[in-house]
């Protein structure tokens, strides 16, 4: 009965650090890809602590900044004052954990949006509590994408 007792707790511990180790690998690569995207220079220490992906067409992210460096991330980046006229729910956020679905509509918050040939971005910063929230749109399977480059030809 004790090795059973001991081989289950070391699959168990096992399990854990796989799980620990493929989570930590999707993070990365997530926060590659937005880094490319965006031109963003994440900090070392940036918490990375939600995300979604639909797997087709966009991914939607929020991150915590070291609240030191949160101006200098938006200024860097030329992040600019909320306009009235953006709406958050197009760009995903209600997919995230409710926590994080209600970006701040008052004047600590900044947003700043961009193009590659292939993908657009939007980011939203808020300067008192560091959140930052990016939602990429990426070409979808047909090839179609929301970039500057020219679309696929399909065939008819």
């Amino acid at each position: 009965m004790k090795k059973i007792i001991i081989i289950l707790v070391i699959l168990v511990v096992a399990f854990l650090a796989w799980r620990m180790k493929v989570r930590h690998d999707t993070d990365v690569a997530d926060r590659q890809f937005i880094s490319r995207v965006t031109s963003f220079e994440f900090p070392a220490n940036i918490e990375y602590l939600a995300r979604y992906d639909n797997a087709e067409s966009f991914i939607v992210a929020v991150f915590r900044l070291p609240k030191e460096e949160t101006a200098a991330f938006g200024e860097k980046y030329a992040f600019g004052n909320l306009k009235n006229s953006v709406d958050f729910r197009d760009w995903e956020i209600g997919m995230l954990p409710e926590k994080y679905t209600e970006i701040p509509r008052r004047a600590g918050t900044l947003i700043a949006e961009g193009q590659t040939k292939y993908q657009s971005w939007k980011a939203a910063v808020n300067l008192e509590s560091g959140l930052l929230w990016i939602y990429i749109q990426y070409p979808d399977w047909s090839g179609d994408h929301p970039g500057w480059g020219p679309q696929p030809q399909h065939p008819q």
